[in-house]
């Protein structure tokens, strides 16, 4: 972020209905939907963060694992025919948690696993053609 504390995006995805904005320097991510509605996100420094990232093939490096989790959310959600991510519109709208948030949320983190030289579980075969999307978002995130 700048020294304004505004963030300073480098990258922005266009989905169909929602954009994901990203600044790399400041390691902050921004999904904005059509209705105006955001939701952002930051890495946590906490041990507990590091090692999730470290379980997801990120290393030590808590930004990549979190901006590419945002991101991920809007992309499954597209490869599995929503129109936004239901989890991200969900806290950008206030609405509570449910089964369908967790299912989507567990889904991510298999890709980000898989995207990062992890098996591709039956979970991502029986939802999306899992090798396409890996492509994708390779091409997306991996700039």
């Amino acid at each position: 972020m700048g020294c304004t504390n505004r963030p300073m995006f480098d990258q922005h995805i266009a989905f169909l209905h929602c954009t994901v904005a990203i600044d790399r320097e400041g390691r902050y991510v921004e999904t904005v939907f059509a209705d105006g509605a955001k939701v952002s996100a930051m890495p946590h420094d906490t041990p507990e963060y590091r090692q999730h990232a470290r379980e997801l093939g990120y290393g030590d490096d808590t930004a990549a694992m979190s901006r590419e989790h945002e991101v991920c959310h809007s992309l499954i959600a597209e490869a599995r025919g929503e129109d936004v991510s239901p989890t991200l519109f969900a806290v950008a709208h206030n609405e509570p948690a449910n089964t369908l948030h967790y299912f989507e949320e567990r889904l991510v983190l298999d890709f980000q696993r898989y995207l990062n030289g992890g098996p591709l579980t039956p979970g991502l075969v029986a939802e999306f053609d899992g090798i396409t999307l890996k492509d994708e978002a390779k091409r997306l995130l991996r700039r």
